[in-house]
């Protein structure tokens, strides 16, 4: 139980403990990188408190919303200095058309199937394998929410089962919320380039990989 703002707890106490190495390492450069996501993740702490105690609900009923939907932080790479030798460089941030992107997923979310909403992350994060490098909080949002959109109908069906009320309004909230911070993870990513640019991988290795299709009952 509580597993969204144990999540968040953890990743503001690593992003906390990075913070002057990174800074070290880039010479400022990673300043506010660090101090935007820590005050992101602080200010969504209280609603994703309370998001837990909704979802609570479900738990005990033996409906498992939260208990797959984020990985442990403790997944994360170690820290290291330099990017992999391996993952190619680029002098510009490569171009990813996030808000195109996050305008067909929307209209995915209230015209489409939820097979169709998945497929349309999956082909985004296709298309981010491409820079691997780059738009690590994208790509991480991507995958978070690849997983929630394919764990929704599994949690639907594991409560008809129970005779549990339907927590799809609880899902799609998820999913939603997902979708509309795709800008604000974009905006995250750009101000980052700057430091990635000097092999430092800042976000790269401050987040878990999060496998999209995982099946849980």
């Amino acid at each position: 139980m509580n597993n969204l703002s144990r999540h968040l707890k953890e990743a503001i106490v690593i992003n906390r403990e990075r913070l002057p190495e990174y800074n070290r390492l880039s010479n400022g450069d990673s300043k506010w990188v660090s101090r935007i996501l820590i005050f992101s993740e602080s200010i969504l702490l209280p609603s994703c408190i309370v998001s837990d105690k909704i979802a609570n609900f479900w738990v005990k009923r033996g409906v498992k919303i939260f208990e797959y939907e984020f990985v442990e932080m403790s997944e994360i790479n170690d820290f290291t200095q330099t990017y992999p030798e391996k993952l190619v460089s680029s002098e510009s941030l490569p171009k990813f058309p996030i808000l195109k992107t996050q305008l067909a997923l929307i209209q995915s979310f209230f015209l489409s199937s939820n097979t169709h909403l998945y497929n349309t992350t999956t082909n985004a994060l296709e298309k981010l394998e491409h820079f691997p490098r780059y738009h690590c909080m994208a790509r991480h949002l991507f995958e978070s929410l690849g997983r929630a959109i394919y764990l929704k109908p599994q949690h639907i069906n594991q409560a008809k089962k129970l005779s549990v009320c339907s927590p799809r309004h609880f899902c799609n909230l998820l999913i939603f919320s997902h979708i509309l911070l795709l800008n604000a993870a974009s905006f995250l990513d750009k101000l980052a380039f700057k430091t990635q640019k000097k092999n430092i991988p800042i976000l790269y290795q401050d987040l878990p990989h999060i496998k999209t299709d995982i099946s849980i009952y």
